[in-house]
């Protein structure tokens, strides 16, 4: 959780989750990381109400940091670059 200015966890600025599911392979596990703006006020957000535009370069960032992210999640739990999906 990422809070704003107001620092109330109720109403964060941003919020990541991550999902871990048994995969249907044996000693697999399917990683979900999801991110959820709002309410509360973000960087993005203020960006956003100034310039939509803004918007689509700010999800480019975040689609890539997740990837990343989750790749280096795999490659440290041991796993190689194939194995970690295609779907990254």
């Amino acid at each position: 959780m990422v809070l704003d200015e107001r620092a109330d966890p109720e109403r964060p600025g941003s919020l990541w989750c991550y999902g871990l599911t048994p995969d249907a392979l044996p000693d697999r596990t399917a990683v979900r990381q999801s991110l959820v703006h709002g309410p509360g006020l973000t960087g993005a957000r203020e960006a956003t109400l100034r310039s939509p535009g803004a918007l689509d370069g700010r999800l480019s960032q975040l689609r890539d940091g997740m990837r990343r992210t989750l790749l280096a999640l795999a490659r440290s739990a041991g796993a190689t670059t194939s194995e970690a999906g295609e779907d990254l």
